[in-house]
């Protein structure tokens, strides 16, 4: 079960810096995927100090794991709330502004 976690959250930040470019103009789109990709970084190194202080408590893993529900569900959330919309047309504005 822990590995398909692992897998999973692997996946999900991949995915996430896949289409992270899109909510961005042109102009910050490196900035703000690096970012992403820093805060990510940093979420996973904290939630491995986590775990490992949890373990060392004689905590039972149903526990160690149960802090990452919260942060879970609200990114899950955010997600879902996040709107789509096209960027072709102000990708083509904003390069012509640019140039």
């Amino acid at each position: 079960m822990l590995f398909l976690a692992g897998a999973a959250v692997s996946s999900v930040q991949n995915l996430t810096l896949a289409v992270a470019p899109e909510f961005y103009t042109i102009s910050i789109r490196g900035t703000a995927v690096v970012w992403g990709l820093a805060i990510s970084r940093l979420g996973s190194a904290t939630a491995s100090i986590i775990i490992c202080v949890l373990i060392q408590a004689n905590f039972s893993m149903t526990t160690v794991f149960e802090p990452f529900i919260v942060p879970a569900i609200i990114g899950c959330i955010s997600i879902l709330l996040t709107k789509k919309e096209s960027n072709m047309s102000n990708i083509a504005k904003e390069s012509q502004q640019q140039a």
